[in-house]
């Protein structure tokens, strides 16, 4: 898959059982491992700096705007 795919999984179930369109963001890969982000919509869950965050609810990375 090339870096910047955007797939679609139409109908995922969530934990709580809700189900809703699921967005991923395919980031790279090699030797068959692929490296994808899991869009979301609840933003307010994560801090807004650049950088990991592990203590977060769910652990995240935030590429900021105009850092790579």
């Amino acid at each position: 898959m090339k870096p910047g795919t955007i797939l679609l999984h139409k109908n995922f179930v969530f934990t709580d059982g809700s189900v809703k369109d699921k967005y991923l963001v395919i980031l790279g890969g090699r030797g068959g491992v692929v490296v994808a982000a899991k869009t979301t919509s609840k933003g307010h869950r994560y801090r807004n700096d650049h950088g990991c965050q592990s203590g977060s609810y769910y652990p995240a990375f935030l590429l900021t705007v105009g850092c790579c």
